[in-house]
Formats: structure tokens, C-alpha cells, sequence
């Protein structure tokens, strides 16, 4: 806390501001106190100050604007300041209470960098993110699902979801979503399965859904994960009938090889009784090669 004339110089000030701005307050009674704001913002202050003194009241400083001070080392850092105007026998003064707001101001920007990084993989993931309310309402719609559905998140902001799915997907959505709300029953949530999705044209395509609910204080909040399995489905499908058609022929070549070993079969046999008549008659006519 500093007490400032009307000149702005300073008056008193208690312990905190010592520590907070590393000057001992012996130094600064006496002085302006624009000595604890950076250098460019010293001479705005002193018509600021001007105008307090036109209409002086309670109020919170610079209300909107980003307040800096300075230390006596020259280092800044961000401050709340709130004025109070004194009436004394001297005159009017200010009480200036101020608050380094350092962390605040650290945990402002980490949150926004958060915000960011979840922005930057909301809108560039692959796979399509829809999140909704607990009335099934549509909120967010990020490109990939865009793309994906052929609505602009602007089209399907505020309708159900229910409209991304055909029938009987799209009666059956608002009754297990309540259900699960009433009795904690997961259906899909929580889970995941492959279900089919309706498209702004009227073709419907097979997909797989992951569904999780996000941990909201104030509200019940879910966020779906969508991905166009067409491709895998088409290639299944190619795999099934390439399979069907490599029993097929499996089948027609046990048949040939059956057909081909019960038609080599009787002239084999003929074949051996002839040799065998031949070497038992006409044995001794034979030479070792010939018995061979």
C-alpha cells in the first residue's frame, strides 16, 4: 500500500511494497511515485494522476489495460492496482493498494498455450471430433468431421447429433444417452463401436465411434471420435470374396485330382500285370538290365 499527494509523491508505504519493489522505504518517502513504473509509461501517468484529482473515487486502476511496475533492480512485472481517494487536514490524497499479479498472470498464459495446443489438435487430427451437451446438443465440429459429414460446424452447431446418424441409429440415440445419464448404462460411451454415419448428401457410411465424457464442474459434457472405415470395410469385403473364390477352387482342384487318380488307376494296373506276366514267363530271356 502507497499513500501519494497530489503531486504523487509518495507519502507512505507499508512493508509489502519493500519487498515488492526491493527499495527500502526510507528511499521512497518523498519520491514521485512514478519511479516504480517502467520509464515509458511515466509520463502518461502524471496526466492519469491529473484526472483522478478532477473526480477522485474508489475505483480499480487502468481497468482493460495491462499495468506494469518496475523494481529498483529494473525488472517489471505485471500489478492490480485499486485507488482509494483520502480526505485530510493537508488535502486530498490517494492510497494506491497493489498486487503483484505475477502468477496469475503465468497461469493466465498457460492456459491460453493450453488452449492453443488443444485448438492446433482439434482442428488438425484425422479423425473427426464432435463434442455435445447432455441434451445431445452439437457444440463443437472440428475440419476432419467436416469433411467427413459434408456440414460446416456452423450448419450443425445447436442440432442434435442424432442428425449424423440414419435410422435406427437416430431414434435410438437420445434414449441411451438418457439412460446412461439416469443409470450410468453405457451403450457406446465409454466403449466404443462401429456404427454407420449419415452424410449432408443422404449417403450413409460405416464408421468407428469412441465416445468419452469430459469432466466438466459445472456441466456434463461428451466428445466423440469418428473415422470413415469405408475403406477397410471395402477392403474386408475384397479379402471375403478373394477368400470365397480360393475355396472354390481349392474344392474344383480336389475334384480334378480325384477324377485324374480314379482314371490313372486301371491302365496303372494293367500296366503292373503286364510286367509282372513278363517277368515271371520271359525271365530267363532278360539280362540284368532288362530284369531291372
Amino acid at each position: 500500500m502507497i499513500i501519494t499527494d497530489r503531486e504523487g509523491r509518495i507519502i507512505l508505504a507499508n512493508p509489502p511494497v519493500e519487498r515488492l519493489f526491493g527499495y527500502p522505504l526510507k528511499e521512497l518517502i518523498g519520491k514521485p511515485m512514478e519511479i516504480l513504473l517502467p520509464e515509458r509509461f511515466r509520463r502518461a501517468h502524471g496526466s492519469q494522476r491529473t484526472g483522478y484529482f478532477t473526480q477522485p473515487s474508489a475505483r480499480v486502476m487502468g481497468t482493460g489495460m495491462e499495468l506494469l511496475g518496475q523494481r529498483q533492480d529494473g525488472s517489471e512485472f505485471p500489478v492490480d492496482v485499486s485507488l482509494s481517494p483520502l480526505k485530510t487536514e493537508q488535502g486530498m490524497l490517494v492510497m494506491a493498494t497493489i498486487h503483484d499479479i505475477t502468477r496469475r498472470k503465468q497461469a493466465e498464459e498457460a492456459l491460453r498455450e493450453s488452449d492453443a495446443r488443444m485448438r492446433a489438435i482439434f482442428d488438425t487430427a484425422v479423425d473427426g471430433i464432435v463434442t455435445i451437451d447432455e441434451r445431445g446438443i452439437i457444440e463443437r465440429f472440428n475440419p476432419a468431421a467436416e469433411r467427413m459429414f459434408g456440414y460446416s460446424e456452423a450448419e450443425v452447431a445447436g442440432n442434435n447429433v442424432s442428425m449424423l446418424m440414419p435410422s435406427p441409429y437416430r431414434e435410438a440415440h437420445d434414449g441411451y444417452l438418457a439412460r446412461y445419464l439416469q443409470t450410468g448404462e453405457k451403450k457406446i460411451i465409454g466403449i466404443g463401436r462401429e456404427v454407420v454415419g449419415l452424410r449432408k448428401d443422404g449417403t450413409s457410411f460405416p464408421m468407428d465411434l469412441g465416445v468419452g465424457e469430459m469432466p466438466l464442474s459445472e456441466r456434463r459434457m461428451f466428445a466423440g471420435t469418428v473415422r470413415d472405415i469405408s475403406e477397410r470395410k471395402r477392403a474386408e469385403e475384397q479379402r471375403a470374396l478373394l477368400m470365397h473364390e480360393l475355396e472354390s477352387a481349392n474344392e474344383e482342384l480336389k475334384s480334378f485330382a480325384y477324377v485324374v487318380s480314379h482314371d490313372l488307376k486301371a491302365p496303372l494296373r494293367a500296366i503292373g500285370s503286364l510286367a509282372d506276366w513278363l517277368s515271371a514267363d520271359y525271365a530267363d530271356k532278360f539280362d540284368a538290365e532288362g530284369k531291372e
